[in-house]
């Protein structure tokens, strides 16, 4: 409590572009101020997130360190929550660091909680109790290597959409080098719920570059094929594939675009984002969204980062760093790959993924369970076994009752004292009943 004297007063003092409480009072004819403590928050936001490498070794850094915001004050951090004893945490930075090398199947993602205190109260006398705390979401990423993912071209006759080819290199980097028909280098791993990082440097081409989401192996001769397409075009042309084609020509437009692909597809529709006639009504691209500030933008030949953050209901695409393509609906789950039409200076590396933002569940069927008999006829003397069948596996703790019935309509049925096994064995008595 503060008492003031009769010619005491309660000012603010604004200093440095900062606003800050200050006590003034006379005593004697002197000024005297006294400054409030200002206690260390964290940035606004419920959460933060850090992501950090499968198999890192032990006393290394997990992302960038949990800072909160109080000039002047040497702050202490500490880290609480069930996973934090998998974590450690640099006491004066907020640095989280690991403790021992993580594995993604044993725990994809962990949940700490970053506390921070500046020793004092506001008044600035000497308390050590927690000022401020952010729960923090950490994720362990998986290093892809990409010569275990298999190529899958649309197979076309068309006199300028040749099958493509796609070559790693000695470094991991994966480019389709041939240029021609719409190709796709694929994972064998599920898409929902996870969050996929890749670079990628267009080059020098014009065409189409990007990703597919929800890619399933033999799409690319499926009817039923449904998945998402994410690719960029550096210029708007107008092209006319010949051969067989659909039409007898199209534009491309520049931008980067979300779509829907759908049946078998041929390489007029690819070019176009259409459903034209020739391929049927199943068969086509459908374009869902235009990026953000991408949509109509060209790519230059620098290097870009993809962030794909996937879910059963929900799609996100970051481009280094900027959420360029945000949409919600149903989408089907298969697997992620990279993307190339008539693009061959593309190149595609630093592939990882980790958990994501859309975590994929998966909800246990009620379905009914039966009871089955060793025999549909009983014999005295001769034991029935009853068997439990459930679909959904969870069987547990079952118990047994046998009852028996004068065979008769309505049945009356009693409980057998002791029949409470899963086999029984009818006895003399039983006779006659059901």
């Amino acid at each position: 409590m503060l008492r003031l004297t009769p010619r005491g007063a309660l000012a603010a003092v604004v200093a440095a572009g900062a606003v800050a409480l200050a006590l003034l009072w006379t005593v004697d004819g002197h000024v005297n101020a006294q400054q409030a403590n200002r206690v260390p928050e964290f940035p606004k936001g419920d959460s933060a997130v850090r992501v950090v490498a499968e198999g890192t070794p032990a006393s290394q850094n997990v992302g960038e360190p949990v800072e909160a915001a109080d000039p002047g004050d040497t702050l202490t951090y500490s880290l609480a929550g069930d996973d934090a004893r998998h974590f450690g945490i640099e006491s004066e930075t907020g640095q989280i660091l690991t403790k021992d090398p993580l594995d993604y199947d044993a725990q994809g993602s962990y949940l700490v909680t970053v506390q921070v205190t500046d020793g004092a109260d506001d008044g600035g006398a000497e308390d050590t109790s927690i000022d401020d705390t952010l729960e923090v979401t950490i994720r362990v990423s998986v290093t892809i290597d990409l010569n275990d993912w298999t190529a899958e071209d649309y197979e076309t006759n068309t006199q300028y959409c040749a099958s493509g080819t796609w070559a790693v290199d000695s470094n991991g980097r994966a480019k389709e080098t041939r240029g021609q028909a719409p190709s796709i280098l694929h994972g064998d791993f599920d898409a929902y719920g996870k969050r996929l990082t890749a670079t990628v440097r267009p080059g020098n081409d014009d065409d189409f570059f990007g990703f597919v989401v929800g890619f399933n192996s033999g799409d690319s001769t499926n009817a039923d094929a449904n998945y998402l397409l994410i690719d960029w075009k550096k210029q708007s042309q107008s092209f006319d594939f010949g051969g067989d084609s659909t039409s007898s020509g199209g534009s491309a437009e520049v931008g980067l675009r979300l779509s829907r692909v759908t049946g078998i597809p041929d390489c007029d529709e690819f070019w176009q984002h259409a459903n034209l006639d020739g391929t049927g009504e199943s068969s086509g691209l459908g374009e869902l969204q235009e990026a953000d500030s991408k949509g109509s933008t060209r790519y230059s030949s620098q290097d870009y980062e993809f962030v794909i953050d996937f879910g059963s209901e929900s799609i996100e695409v970051y481009l280094d760093g900027r959420l360029e393509l945000d949409l919600d609906g149903e989408f089907n789950n298969g697997n992620f790959g990279a993307y190339a039409m008539l693009h061959n200076s593309a190149t595609f590396w630093d592939f990882s993924y980790s958990d994501g933002s859309f975590p994929s569940l998966t909800v246990p069927l009620d379905q009914p369970g039966s009871v089955t008999l060793s025999s549909n006829t009983s014999e005295v003397g001769v034991a029935l076994t009853a068997t439990l069948e459930d679909p959904d596996g969870n069987i547990a703790n079952e118990m047994w009752q046998w009852e028996s019935s004068p065979n008769q309509e309505p049945a009356i049925w009693t409980a057998i004292s002791g029949a409470n096994t899963a086999s029984y064995i009818p006895q003399l008595s039983d006779a006659g009943n059901l």
